[in-house]
């Protein structure tokens, strides 16, 4: 029976790869030029450039296809992939509510940009001679991403109680979709997306512990064809 979708000559492609590590950069400043006011800004100056290598292999899929093992055979198979993690950028101020000398709260406000349209596209390419029915090379696979920048707003605070070693936090943040609508996939779904977070930290004897909890709300999409 013919299906669209599948058949019984489909195989999987399996691709492996492995990038040693790369370097990159990052800076930041502080500055608090009252008691109760501080700011900060730091960003990745560097972008990180992976460049990934490794092979292909070819099997039969479950239930399908049916390729003897010389025929699923990929003979010189090599594969490469180049990404790139791109150059950030982050400003926060941050309010400190003194009694004295005593921190009783703070307020931080936050904004991160990071500039993932530097990624259009995946492009695995190919090497080696494919032979299920007869020899051809494998071809390239591009894989149109068309990302977009991202700007990250996060506001949060902590109150440290003043008759018990506690600390109560809460916080949240909004970030724009770096995966436009016509170019959603389930690789990475960076989606629209909401947080809302709160945690308490005790203090006991020489022991700082944390307990958190942290939500994140993110947009829904259905694509058709």
């Amino acid at each position: 029976k013919q299906n669209p979708y599948s058949s019984e000559t489909d195989v999987l492609a399996t691709i492996s790869l492995s990038a040693p590590p790369a370097p990159s950069a990052i800076i930041g400043a502080w500055l608090r030029p009252v008691p109760w006011l501080e700011f900060g800004v730091s960003g990745r100056v560097m972008p990180i450039n992976l460049v990934a290598s490794g092979d292909v292999a070819l099997s039969n899929t479950k239930g399908g296809s049916k390729f003897t093992p010389a025929q699923l055979a990929v003979e010189g198979s090599a594969a490469r992939l180049t990404l790139v993690i791109p150059p950030t950028a982050r400003a926060g101020v941050r309010y400190r509510g003194l009694e004295g000398d005593v921190e009783r709260f703070d307020v931080e406000l936050n904004v991160v940009y990071e500039a993932w349209s530097m990624l259009d596209r995946y492009k695995v390419e190919l090497d080696g001679i494919i032979k299920l029915f007869a020899a051809h090379e494998a071809p390239d696979v591009i894989i149109d991403k068309r990302w977009q920048d991202t700007i990250s707003v996060r506001l949060g605070g902590t109150y440290n109680l003043a008759d018990a070693p506690l600390s109560l936090s809460a916080g949240a943040f909004y970030e724009s979709a770096a995966v436009p609508t016509a170019y959603t996939h389930l690789d990475f779904p960076s989606f629209a997306r909401l947080g809302l977070g709160a945690g308490v930290t005790g203090h006991t004897g020489p022991v700082d512990w944390t307990l958190a909890y942290a939500h994140v709300f993110q947009e829904t999409r259905k694509v058709d064809e």
